[in-house]
């Protein structure tokens, strides 16, 4: 079996057991905080959770999703086309350009096998 890596959240802190810091699924990110105290009911065992991940500092994330009120309005989309049934359609002159297509390309492979014997 391979190493087993704890999910991200917040963790009891390796070096000060007195605080929880947080683990990003790969390594501690050094922000650390005091454990909010849980309330449990009498007779309740406890079940460690993940906290929330702290707020960025830097700058806001360039991927979040927009507020809905700031974007553009929807462009207007073409109506769907319905399904086709499954069978292809073609044109009577495509047909008949193939089939042309097909006894020239046969009256010179007979013609070449002819001047070969």
């Amino acid at each position: 079996m391979g190493d087993y890596a704890p999910i991200a959240g917040w963790y009891e802190a390796p070096d000060n057991p007195a605080l929880i810091e947080f683990w990003d699924g790969q390594k501690w990110t050094g922000h650390q905080a005091a454990p909010e105290p849980e309330l449990q009911s009498v007779g309740a065992q406890a079940t460690p959770t993940p906290m929330a991940a702290p707020a960025p500092a830097a700058a806001p994330n360039p991927f979040a999703p927009a507020d809905p009120a700031t974007l553009p309005p929807p462009v207007p989309q073409a109506p769907e086309v319905p399904a086709s049934t499954g069978k292809k359609k073609f044109s009577l002159n495509g047909r008949l350009i193939g089939l042309i297509g097909g006894i020239v390309v046969l009256i010179v492979a007979v013609a070449l096998i002819l001047t070969k014997i």
